[in-house]
């Protein structure tokens, strides 16, 4: 910019000054061409009368050759005469010849003498010039590479505006497609809650599946068992019958060596106890009540549930079945019901049976 305004400012002054100096040496100049021209004239008037001067002269020559004639003197003192002019005329010519000459030359010199500061001031002010001019068009080059570099940059402006309103579209693009996510995303968190509470029920449902599955293997308890030949028959009072020919034992709740089940967990049961007693054959009584025996079915330490094979011929039986809330771990068993009744007691092996099965659990 400040070349700009140098050249603006400094160039127009110079050549103002220039076109002012100018001016003044081609009024100078017109006023010396002027007098250059008269002087011309009086130099063509001069050169006219000298080539009349020659003229006149050849001819005399002419006459001097001729024969002489009686007319010879008188023809001398003419030619006298005219030579006398002559030399005269020539000599003023001469004269004034020098004068224009030296005027012509101090014309000259001091046209020189004006134009040399001109040419000197011109050639200083040209050179001032052209080193002005050089220095701009340095700074001129300097300023088309700015300018190119400003285009290009202005041209990488103009792409990344390009690409920033792209990016500016993309990014409203991404700006809907972030709205329609968040609807999307809101309706899944809002299916997600409810899978959720579906899981919490299935879950629910799956414990409660699990307690019933569980339930239901602690409802797997059931067993029946009969007696084998070689089991003991004849009993001790509150002796335990031990029933050892297992016929099923699901749960493995009952011992067949010590002829008593373990509730494996609270809830409620159903027992079953059949009994066939009766008394050997030397000991007969029909009385009535010699060969009653006495059963009962015991809870722990308690008589829950009681049997009496009395009958009239020595055989008797008896069955009873009984309903009962255990406790974890409550001992159910058959025993003989104390010491009274017919001895010794004895149980038929083949005929004798102790069931039982939970019904339910109870939590």
């Amino acid at each position: 910019m400040a070349i700009w305004i140098l050249f603006i400012v400094v160039v127009p002054t110079v050549a103002c000054n220039i076109e002012e100096r100018v001016n003044v040496l081609e009024q100078e100049v017109r006023t010396q061409t002027l007098q250059i021209a008269f002087w011309e004239q009086d130099f063509a008037t001069f050169k006219t009368n000298v080539a009349a001067a020659l003229n006149g002269i050849t001819q005399v020559d002419d006459q001097d050759q001729r024969p002489p004639s009686n007319n010879s003197m008188e023809h001398e003192d003419a030619s006298q005469m005219g030579l006398d002019q002559i030399e005269g005329k020539l000599a003023q010519l001469s004269k004034a010849f020098i004068q224009q000459k030296e005027h012509l030359n101090k014309l000259a010199d001091n046209v020189s003498r004006s134009f040399q500061p001109v040419v000197t001031e011109i050639e200083q002010k040209t050179s001032e010039c052209e080193n002005q001019i050089s220095s701009f068009q340095h700074e001129v080059a300097d300023m088309v590479a700015g300018q190119a570099r400003y285009d290009k940059g202005l041209n990488d402006i103009e792409t990344m505006m390009s690409q920033l309103h792209r990016f500016n579209y993309r990014l409203q693009e991404t700006s809907t497609e972030l709205q329609q996510n968040k609807l999307t995303v809101t309706t899944m968190e809002k299916n997600l809650h409810s899978l959720r509470n579906l899981i919490t029920d299935a879950a629910n449902k799956s414990n409660s599946m699990g307690q019933v599955s569980s339930d239901m293997k602690k409802r797997e308890v059931a067993f029946s068992i009969g007696m084998n030949e070689n089991s003991k028959k004849i009993l001790d009072p509150w002796e335990t019958i031990i029933f050892d020919r297992v016929i099923t034992n699901i749960g493995n709740c009952y011992s067949k060596h010590t002829g008593t089940f373990t509730a494996p967990a609270r809830g409620i049961y159903v027992f079953f106890v059949n009994i066939l007693g009766y008394v050997d054959n030397n000991v007969i009584d029909f009385s009535g009540t010699s060969n009653a025996n006495e059963f009962s079915l015991k809870q722990n330490n308690n008589n829950i549930l009681w049997l009496s094979t009395q009958a009239s011929f020595r055989q008797g039986t008896d069955s009873n079945f009984i309903v009962i809330e255990l406790a974890h771990g409550d001992k159910i068993k058959v025993v003989k019901h104390g010491p009274w009744q017919h001895r010794p007691t004895n149980v038929h092996n083949s005929w004798s049976t102790f069931s039982g099965y939970m019904l339910f659990p109870v939590s």
